[in-house]
């Protein structure tokens, strides 16, 4: 098999791979997740502002997000607009970094997975990545090297590894993937434990207090405060234009009735009780079985176990409830209200101008979540005031009687859009514009082949 077959026998390529071949690249590197590529397309896109002239690429290193495409329509279309070529892998080579995970307990606990290799891939890991990056390299593709590294703040993996090495003077951008809204250190459940980061030029936050959630190594980057990005006014309006707003994806009938978003999480160690998640999903259809006339669009976390969610969820699929693909803020702006478990869709709702109620139980106190009053555990987006917090059948109902009874003028429910409102900003394309300034003045110092920051 000659090299060009063994790449496409490992990655599945997608665009003009001469365009991308011909000069240095900038490259977004999408580790395991879509909440990755959702916050990380504003940030290419603030790039493509500042640079048209350069090709862009994306390279994604889990094998199941080729398979997920399909249930994220609007993120692909902004992909293909945004990128020049898509890069694919058919097996995992993110997989060989470690993972963590909380017990329910709350103890940490470690370990190394991959989805066709052994417990030997921790030795092997570093040899195959620099096999996959001479693949791409020889294969035509990032072949006249990179001028631009933008990723998760997380660890490298050992592909990003080699590509950072075999391309020393790539101006370096990392962001933080999650959008939970960031509070002051004294007002956190508990102080930060930094997270080990990447090799960083320039940290793109979301505030400048965000930056003590990770630890970078080497020297320090630049940090740069430019505010939540991925929910700037004209960003928003491309994820809507972008979207398949499907009729496929509402309820039947549901055009005559009232409808409500459902955004889900869990049952996952780290986030959710088991038991906890079934008293919750419970609640929800009381309250759906009091009122008849609501049907239920409902967005599952990428990792739901659809399944479950589907015993759980009270009448048929396609009468009372649907599950929708199109992105939570999209599927918001369809609905009355949105109840959501914890997660950062929580301001993808509350972006679309709806109110939220973040339906959860806190078990156990860590650097994203805060007190609120009363000493109650529970999460930035309440204790900053942009959604109201239910954990029993009992809280739900009375915020959903409050929004029933007087909408956003009830007292329950008017604080909570003012919140929105100064948290978000409200003067569209501001904080694209401020990344995209922050982008352009770091890339001056930075030209394609050298000038940039070498490591020794």
């Amino acid at each position: 098999m000659n090299l060009l077959a063994t790449m496409h026998a490992e990655f599945t390529i997608e665009g003009p791979l001469q365009k991308a071949a011909s000069r240095p690249v900038i490259v977004l590197l999408v580790k395991r997740n879509w909440a990755e590529l959702d916050a990380g397309l504003p940030v290419l896109h603030a790039f493509s502002r500042a640079r048209q002239d350069i090709p862009r690429v994306a390279l994604f290193q889990d094998a199941r997000m080729h398979q997920q495409r399909e249930q994220f329509p609007a993120l692909v279309a902004q992909l293909k607009r945004l990128t020049d070529v898509c890069v694919w892998a058919h097996h995992d080579p993110s997989s060989s970094f470690k993972l963590k995970r909380n017990l329910p307990s709350g103890e940490r606990q470690s370990g190394i997975r991959h989805a066709s290799l052994g417990a030997f891939w921790r030795v092997r890991a570093p040899l195959l990545a620099m096999r996959e990056l001479r693949l791409l390299q020889h294969g035509g593709l990032l072949e006249a090297g990179v001028c631009a590294l933008i990723r998760n703040h997380k660890a490298e993996t050992p592909l990003e590894r080699c590509l950072r090495k075999r391309n020393p003077d790539a101006l370096k951008v990392s962001f933080h993937h999650g959008a939970h809204p960031t509070v002051a250190k004294e007002e956190r459940a508990s102080q930060p434990r930094p997270g080990r980061g990447a090799p960083t030029d320039l940290f793109l936050a979301k505030t400048p207090e965000e930056a003590d959630l990770v630890r970078f190594p080497g020297r320090q980057p630049s940090v740069q405060a430019v505010g939540l990005l991925k929910y700037d006014a004209q960003w928003l309006e491309r994820i809507t234009d972008s979207s398949t707003a499907g009729d496929q994806d509402e309820p039947r009938s549901a055009h005559n009735r009232r409808t409500w978003l459902f955004l889900t999480r869990g049952p996952v160690n780290e986030a959710m009780d088991t038991a906890d998640y079934g008293r919750l999903i419970e609640a929800l259809a009381k309250s759906l079985i009091d009122r008849p006339d609501v049907r239920l669009l409902v967005k599952p976390h990428p990792r739901e176990d659809l399944e479950l969610l589907r015993a759980s969820l009270p009448g048929r699929e396609g009468e009372r409830w649907c599950i929708t693909h199109q992105h939570p803020y999209v599927a918001a702006r369809q609905t009355e209200l949105a109840i959501a478990m914890w997660s950062s869709v929580i301001l993808d709702a509350a972006a679309a101008d709806k109110p939220v109620i973040e339906l959860y139980r806190f078990r156990y106190p860590n650097h994203y979540l805060a007190y609120l009053p009363g000493g109650r555990l529970g999460s930035t987006h309440a204790a900053l005031g942009i959604c109201e917090p239910a954990s029993t059948h009992e809280e739900l109902e009375n915020a959903i009687k409050a929004w029933e009874d007087r909408g956003w003028h009830h007292p329950t429910w008017s604080p909570k859009r003012r919140a929105v409102a100064a948290l978000l900003g409200s003067t569209p394309g501001s904080i694209l514009q401020r990344t995209t300034d922050v982008i352009e003045e770091t890339m001056q110092s930075y030209s394609l082949h050298t000038g940039g920051s070498k490591e020794s």
